[in-house]
């Protein structure tokens, strides 16, 4: 299994597990979304909602500001009730559902941990603008039919804030002795 990147987009997800009387909040890497939210399902678990943020870091914030938000209705969750782990990252029904879309967009807008990194990427290559050779790598296109009609889309392979740090790594590279 490869290692996860901190710099891809990550999944942010709240369950709810009705038999533990439990919210759950927790994270997983794009290539795995659905496998880790499926364990949990197996043992459960009811998917309420799933945000994609940026990368490691900002799952990590928005984790953190819940169970913030959360942490004087703890759970009586055990390694016991989660062997998928995860237990430490719940709250008692008592403490409510949270609205993840609002948190998310709340520490969006502050630039908090993690979501800052784009704004500091734009910054560095506001100076020296990403180059048409650059972006070659990162191109993907695709074609799809309408009605008889082709329609080439042209889009990037993979997030932007990843891309950029990519391009920022290769030039750092280059530019060594």
């Amino acid at each position: 299994m490869a290692p996860v990147d901190p710099d891809a987009p990550h999944f942010v997800y709240l369950m709810h597990f009705r038999r533990l009387r439990a919210f759950k909040i927790g994270i997983t890497n794009s290539e795995t979304k659905r496998g880790r939210i499926a364990v949990h399902e197996a043992h459960g678990g009811n998917l309420i909602d799933v945000h994609e943020v940026p990368n490691n870091e900002s799952a990590r914030t928005v984790e953190d500001a819940v169970l913030e938000l959360v942490r004087d209705y703890p759970s009586e969750c055990g390694p016991r009730d989660f062997p998928q782990g995860g237990h430490t990252e719940t709250w008692a029904e008592d403490g409510g559902h949270v609205d993840l879309e609002r948190i998310i967009a709340d520490l969006r807008s502050r630039a908090a941990p993690g979501f800052d990194r784009i704004h500091q990427l734009e910054e560095h290559f506001a100076r020296e603008p990403v180059t048409i050779v650059e972006l070659r790598e990162f191109t993907q296109i695709t074609v799809q039919e309408f009605d008889g009609v082709k329609v080439h889309h042209v889009g990037l392979s993979m997030a932007r804030e990843q891309m950029l740090n990519r391009i920022r790594a290769q030039r750092t590279i280059a530019a060594s002795p």
